[in-house]
């Protein structure tokens, strides 16, 4: 999953005024891949070789994964989504769901078929959100079916894929585990699983670039504080510290014993 070349430039996530905002675009250089042609992510089905003759089936859906999370980045919502492609028996590949993180709703006036049910429930994830999409669960073929997702699942996904284990599935896909390891050791541990853990550079930017443009959505989804990062976490007490004073004032010019102060954007309190 290193190997890469140079990806689109997303451009800057527009919002009144983030908590904090750190550029992690990354420039990454061309690198050859003996396993045949890269997509935009940096992937080729080499990464996914451990899934034998669903390796085809495992590069779409990761691609389908990273496509839709750099999409809900641009539009500042968690860059997380799942989804799912079966290989026919005559090699064909098709793809049966596509779903993201629904807890940030779209933006207003948004109205993308793939969004809907995403009303900012905390179970809004990207593997359910996947889910949602399918009338019937029991309907597609597990059993010929690789699920991706472009972050290591929660429990509670964990426990949606061990559902799907049940109903027959045996291949799943993870972008990434380094930004947060969640039940990555747990997927692999099912009976009969074969789980191909990536370490995609543009899945890691993504994270990464989303967990300090807006540090505690990112903390309320995964329910860990913001990434071990101690940069980030010195600017943010750095933040906190030149803030307070400001709103103690407009406190105590208000005549108020208390009060909660909610930026323009909604995102932080």
């Amino acid at each position: 999953g290193l190997r890469g070349r140079r990806g689109r430039v997303l451009p800057t996530v527009q919002r009144h005024r983030p908590l904090l905002y750190v550029n992690e675009q990354a420039d990454l250089p061309a690198m050859p891949c003996p396993g045949g042609p890269v997509c935009e992510f940096g992937l080729c089905e080499s990464d996914f070789e451990a899934l034998g003759s669903f390796a085809a089936a495992g590069l779409r859906a990761t691609e389908l994964v990273l496509a839709r999370a750099a999409d809900a980045l641009v539009k500042g919502r968690i860059p997380i989504s799942g989804a799912v492609v079966v290989r026919t028996p005559k090699g064909e590949l098709v793809e049966v769901t596509v779903g993201q993180n629904g807890r940030i709703p779209p933006p207003s006036g948004h109205d993308e078929e793939e969004d809907a049910g995403g009303i900012g429930y905390p179970t809004d994830h990207g593997e359910t959100g996947a889910l949602r999409q399918i009338q019937d669960a029991s309907a597609p073929d597990w059993a010929n079916a690789v699920f991706a997702t472009s972050l290591s699942p929660c429990i509670m996904c964990f426990r949606s894929i061990e559902w799907l284990w049940s109903l027959g599935l045996r291949r799943v896909v993870i972008a990434e585990s380094k930004s947060f390891g969640g039940t990555a050791d747990r997927v692999a541990a099912l009976d009969g699983m074969v789980l191909v853990r990536l370490c995609n550079r543009r899945a890691v930017g993504m994270m990464r670039r989303f967990a300090r443009t807006f540090p505690w959505d990112w903390a309320a989804d995964i329910g860990e504080v913001p990434p071990a990062d101690m940069g980030l976490l010195r600017q943010l007490r750095t933040e906190g510290s030149a803030l307070g004073p400001q709103l103690v004032a407009q406190l105590r010019a208000s005549g108020k014993g208390a009060a909660v102060f909610v930026p323009p954007d909604g995102r932080a309190a």
